[in-house]
Order: C-alpha cells, then sequence, then structure tokens
C-alpha cells in the first residue's frame, strides 16, 4: 500500500511500511514518487517541514497525572532510608517500612525535583542508606505500598529536620 500526502499542488507517494517512525518518514523521501509541476521551492519547503518535525519529535515534554495520590489521606510512615535518588524530573525515596504485622515492606515514593527540594534546603547527601526517617506521604489510591513523598514532612528518628528551609 502507497500512501499519497497532498500539499497545495504537491503530491508525495510514499512507499509501504515506512511511516512507522517520523525519521525514516523523512529519509523515505528518496523513494518518493513527484508528480509533475512541483516547484524547486515546494520541495525545499516540504523538505525543512520534514526536518522540523523530525528535530522536535522527541522534545515534547511528557508528564504523568497526580490524580494516582490520595491528597485526603496524609499517612506518617517510619522506615529505614534504602535509597535515594536525587535525580529530574522527580526524587525518588525508597524506605524499608515494618508494619503493624511485623512485616517489612518496601515503600517506593516519589518526590519533588532537585530544583525544588534545594529551595527546601535539601541536598543530593540529605538521606543516605540506613538514615532512620519519619515523613508524611501521600499515598496512592490503589493502597499499593507508593506514594508521593512531603519533603518538608521529613525528620530523623530523633525528630531532628532533615533539610531546613534557605
Amino acid at each position: 500500500m502507497n500512501v499519497d500526502v497532498m500539499f497545495s499542488n504537491l503530491h508525495i507517494k510514499l512507499k509501504s511500511g515506512l511511516l512507522s517512525n517520523p525519521l525514516i518518514s523523512f529519509v523515505s523521501a528518496i523513494f518518493v514518487t513527484i508528480e509533475r509541476g512541483t516547484s524547486v521551492q515546494k520541495l525545499l519547503a516540504t523538505g525543512l517541514v520534514g526536518v522540523a518535525l523530525v528535530l522536535t519529535g522527541g522534545s515534547v515534554p511528557a508528564h504523568h497525572s497526580i490524580s494516582m495520590f490520595d491528597y485526603g489521606s496524609p499517612t506518617e510512615l517510619e522506615g529505614t532510608v534504602q535509597e535515594f535518588r536525587y535525580t529530574n524530573p522527580h526524587s525518588l525515596l525508597i524506605l524499608k517500612v515494618k508494619g503493624t504485622d511485623g512485616r517489612v515492606a518496601t515503600w517506593t515514593l516519589e518526590g519533588m525535583s532537585p530544583s525544588r527540594l534545594e529551595t527546601d534546603g535539601w541536598t543530593s547527601k540529605s538521606l543516605k542508606p540506613g538514615d532512620q526517617i519519619k515523613l508524611m506521604i501521600y499515598p496512592l489510591r490503589s493502597g499499593g505500598t507508593s506514594g508521593m513523598w512531603n519533603p518538608q514532612s521529613a525528620r530523623f528518628r530523633d525528630g531532628k529536620v532533615v533539610a531546613t528551609r534557605r
């Protein structure tokens, strides 16, 4: 199957199977059949549009919704830091938490970006594996062992604040 593309008076036929990737679609211009009457300016304009689409195709920022978190049910967790990642677009805190039944559960908690954490006094060294902390989280609505953590609520077991706002 061939795909016909019309731009004003420019008629391009692309060969079958080449449209699954924008870069491949653009490169497939080698296999293009151009009908009579097409000016060089139209070809150049079409080529520039194709290049622009290829160059900007992967740069559209994507972000997920925060509706998965239950902001109406803040929950305090106390546990041991297994890992703290100070990375974009979100920091990550993995916490080992002992439940009321004595079992240890691993909580994976999403946090603010490093730039946002810095305004609250955080650094990449604010937490290290083995630190005992308490903090407020907004759990998943689904009830899983995950959620979003609140950096202003984080305290070490002795009550000392993890980071102080600058």
